[in-house]
């Protein structure tokens, strides 16, 4: 198991309550399920079952998860995780 860090922003880190986390898990799919577990609350916008999954942009190092390995990303100690929910403005 890799000790990462989780940082969320916008509207997910008002849902949370929290801003940062360390977690445990060894592919970025689980460390959804992690904290799709911990914080229900999260639920319709993290849980790979939901319309609003997609939307979301998921960096692992500042890398987009689409451009690695999608949910069987590999993680390792130290990591950085970020988790952005869409932003729309004018």
């Amino acid at each position: 198991m890799a000790v990462v860090k989780v940082t969320l922003y916008a509207y997910l880190r008002e849902k949370a309550g929290v801003d940062t986390l360390t977690l445990e898990a060894d592919t970025f799919g689980k460390l959804l399920n992690l904290l799709d577990s911990r914080f229900p609350q999260l639920r319709e916008y993290i849980s790979q079952n939901s319309a609003r999954f997609k939307e979301n942009i998921y960096l692992v190092n500042g890398r987009n998860i689409e451009f690695l390995n999608g949910l069987d990303t590999q993680l390792q100690d130290g990591d950085e995780v970020a988790i952005f929910p869409p932003v729309a403005g004018g």
